[in-house]
């Protein structure tokens, strides 16, 4: 039997909205961006780690989880995916880290993940660097 457990969430572009980062994607709640933050592809998010449900922090955490992350905006979607870890802790309140390598911090919701910021659709990119742009953002865990 599969449990399965989704999260989804709105963020919004930025014109600093780089992509580049070679590591990691990440999703926060802050409103501004510098150029430095690469990583980020996503401002003002509803959700910090720390706010997703117990369930789906519970499945993340074990050893076997599966974590997909599907971004979409207008035409485009982009899929990310990745697995849990046992020492996930989701205590940040303000940020979301994808990450390809297998480093863990209070801002990770998945390792391993086959994609980073430098990865992602270029065209889908470039509609991030509007602040008016809205783009869902969906985490599914499975085990």
């Amino acid at each position: 039997m599969v449990e399965k457990v989704i999260e989804e969430f709105f963020v919004k572009g930025h014109p600093n909205i780089l992509g580049k980062h070679k590591t990691t994607i990440e999703f926060t709640k802050d409103n501004t961006l510098t150029k430095k933050g690469d990583c980020i592809i996503g401002v003002s998010s509803e959700k910090g780690l720390n706010d997703f449900k117990s369930s789906f922090k519970k499945l993340a955490k074990h050893k076997n989880s599966r974590i997909i992350c599907k971004l979409i905006l207008d035409n485009y979607s982009e899929l990310i995916e990745g697995k849990g870890a046992p020492n996930l802790t989701f205590n940040n309140k303000e940020d979301i880290v994808i990450r390809k390598s297998n480093f863990i911090c209070d801002r990770t919701i998945m390792i391993g993940a086959n994609k980073s910021a430098i990865d992602i659709d270029r065209r889908l990119i470039k509609l991030l660097q509007n602040s008016d742009t809205r783009m869902k953002v969906v985490f599914e865990v499975s085990f």
